[in-house]
């Protein structure tokens, strides 16, 4: 989360008008990817290769002087997969070919960091249920649930995985006599935005338990060896939800020692819910706390527009535990999907067939 003052309201205008400047690149850029690749019949080779795509684009504006207008969270997944045992994965960062509100690649475009995922999962090994997962990738090391219209503004949003980063995983896709679901272990290095292998310096465990139908338990510890300290993580969280699905609710904490990002905090926690209050439109509430750094209040909504058009707005108050001076924060979201077969996410939505 970034720390500074709240941008004057007199930044209303342009800010209505730069957002709808950065959506109308994102919505050309997404319908033509979608076209292309459709046209190209993506879908099944043979009986033994299934290649997939999927992609999304959210353009973001905050009222806030060091936020700006950004592309951030859009990506495009391409995938493969043989006979449901092996997938290959690579995804890449969209965010870097706008600029100026147009579609280009940027000056200081990096390959490295362009490709944020590039990895191959192997399942069933030795006809046993478990997978290894080898390349560049995010590491998880509990759930999260994303839900906010702009949910990388939580302050607490990078602790819950390691982003880009080469490393191994070993999941075991069955619990041993009831007591967990799924389990992984994984070993990776902490230099991002790269596609080279360097010092294998973190490891992480995490465990997966559904308890009742409708609650998930997880659990997660995570070692990282820094050049002066070494860097501790303890993760647990829980995600229920009703038995018609239109009322969710998270809590995931984690206490830490020798944070680099919160290197005066020990604890960490952030609790939300979100509730569909129709087909096409939720609320939700979130709370993060971060102990002598931030309490954060947030609400915000979704409505789906179309079938793959979202539309976002959030407000976010920020009561600093220490000498800043506390702020609210305001931010909108548009984000359009797009996928293999017509992929979209919304179900219901306002305005009629986005085909």
């Amino acid at each position: 989360m970034t720390r500074c003052a709240i941008t004057p309201i007199h930044s209303v205008n342009i800010f209505k008008e730069n957002i709808v400047k950065k959506l109308i690149p994102a919505l050309v850029l997404g319908l033509g990817l979608s076209a292309a690749i459709n046209a190209q019949d993506v879908g099944m080779l043979n009986d033994d290769f299934q290649v997939s795509y999927y992609g999304e684009i959210n353009a973001n504006g905050v009222f806030h002087e060091d936020y700006n207008y950004n592309y951030t969270y859009s990506w495009l997944s391409l995938q493969v997969e043989w006979k449901k045992k092996v997938r290959a994965v690579l995804t890449t960062n969209l965010t870097s070919i706008f600029e100026n509100n147009d579609i280009k690649l940027e000056d200081d475009f990096s390959l490295e960091e362009f490709i944020t995922e590039a990895y191959i999962e192997i399942k069933e090994v030795g006809g046993a249920p478990v997978a290894i997962i080898v390349g560049k990738r995010s590491i998880p090391f509990t759930s999260k649930v994303e839900a906010m219209p702009i949910f990388g503004n939580n302050p607490l949003e990078d602790q819950f995985n390691q982003e880009e980063v080469f490393g191994l995983t070993v999941r075991l896709d069955k619990g041993i006599l009831g007591l967990f679901d799924s389990a992984e272990i994984s070993a990776f290095e902490t230099e991002e935005g790269d596609l080279s292998i360097g010092t294998i310096n973190g490891v992480s465990a995490k465990l997966s338990k559904e308890l009742t139908r409708n609650i998930v338990a997880n659990a997660g510890v995570v070692r990282i060896d820094h050049d002066s300290d070494t860097e501790m993580r303890g993760l647990l969280g829980v995600v229920a939800k009703s038995d018609d699905g239109d009322l969710v609710g998270w809590v995931n904490g984690m206490i830490f020692s020798n944070n680099p990002d919160f290197p005066n905090s020990d604890f960490g926690i952030t609790a939300g819910t979100k509730y569909q209050l129709t087909g096409a439109a939720d609320v939700v509430v979130e709370m993060t706390y971060i102990e002598k750094e931030v309490l954060q209040y947030a609400i915000g909504t979704n409505i789906a527009l179309t079938r793959r058009i979202t539309l976002g707005a959030e407000v976010r108050y920020n009561d600093y535990q220490d000498s800043r001076e506390d702020e609210v924060v305001f931010g909108v979201n548009a984000r359009y999907t797009f996928g293999v077969n017509n992929y979209a996410p919304n179900e219901e939505y306002l305005i009629g067939d986005d085909q």
